[in-house]
């Protein structure tokens, strides 16, 4: 049987991991209620999340059929100060749930030929301030309650979220859910 990827962050096509985030990649997002699914981020001064700023997407594959899935679903959560805790809004759980009994199906029929992976993007927005290039980002990703958080970024400059076109200008109309 191929394992279902759970690859952790993704920033706008450029993958930035912690050698922490590989604990990840053993875990199996087709074993765990969505509820459970959490995201935490860690914003430097002057920074804060887009509104649906953080989305997980989820793809499958069934190479003997050539049948695929791709769902998105988007994190929600509070903010405190710097600090934000996320988890998948409540109207996707039913999504992902239907997600997962289908990929889990296509694994008991074609265990060699089923494949998939999760991949979890951020947007940033910047405020009206200089945004200092050198000031830091972590985000961290829990998969219930045998996976604590796990640094996925840390301490990454947001000068390296901005070169990959992460980091939104506070006028941007994405800044404002619009």
């Amino acid at each position: 049987m191929k394992p279902i990827l759970f690859a952790a962050l993704l920033l706008s096509g450029c993958q930035f991991l912690t050698p922490e985030a590989a604990a990840l990649r053993g875990f199996s997002p087709l074993d765990i209620p969505p509820e459970q699914l959490e995201a935490g981020v860690a914003l430097a001064p002057g920074l804060r999340l887009a509104p649906d700023g953080v989305r997980m997407f989820a793809t499958a594959r069934r190479e003997d059929t050539g049948e695929e899935l791709a769902e998105t679903f988007v994190f929600d959560g509070t903010a405190n100060g710097a600090l934000a805790s996320l988890t998948i809004r409540n109207e996707d759980f039913d999504r992902f749930r239907d997600f997962q009994e289908q990929v889990r199906a296509w694994q008991e029929m074609a265990p060699d030929a089923t494949s998939g992976s999760m991949t979890v993007t951020a947007q940033l927005c910047t405020g009206p301030a200089r945004l200092d290039p050198d000031a830091e980002v972590s985000i961290w990703l829990a998969a219930g309650p045998d996976f604590p958080l796990q640094p996925v970024v840390e301490d990454l400059p947001v000068s390296r979220f901005a070169d990959h076109g992460s980091v939104l200008d506070y006028t941007d109309p994405r800044c404002f859910g619009t």
